[in-house]
């Protein structure tokens, strides 16, 4: 199934089977109910994984929602995962890559009134040189 609607279709299309075989008078063992109901629940778990693998999103997307530098992307990656637990890192031997939720955007949104470091106007550099 590639599309949310061909999902609901299908779990429709087996709903109402197995609907149609609980209202008639045929008989529906507890064997063939079992199998049924686990066939649905089989389905809506793989097509739960399908859409939460196809929603993530990574530091790069973070770059180019917010208007960030790669480096402030990674920071809000660690720093979001420390104080919600949310998203995770997949590491290989050559880089580390962060994968979150579209649904955690909100919460990776940088802050707007965070100092700038070193060079901000706050304290920093940019007063030294006035």
């Amino acid at each position: 199934m590639d599309s949310a609607d061909e999902f609901k279709q299908h779990m429709n299309r087996e709903i109402q089977d197995l609907l149609a075989a609980l209202t008639t008078d045929q008989t529906v063992t507890e064997a063939e109910l079992k199998a049924t109901l686990e066939r649905l629940a089989n389905t809506a778990v793989a097509a739960g994984q399908k859409q939460s693998l196809s929603s993530l999103i990574t530091t790069e997307d973070l770059q180019n929602h917010f208007g960030i530098s790669q480096r402030r992307a990674i920071a809000l990656a660690n720093q979001r995962h420390d104080k919600f637990g949310i998203g995770f890192r997949l590491t290989d031997a050559s880089n580390s890559r962060w994968f979150f939720n579209a649904s955690d955007l909100e919460l990776l949104r940088p802050d707007k009134n965070r100092p700038r470091g070193k060079y901000s106007a706050i304290g920093g550099r940019a007063e030294e040189q006035k």
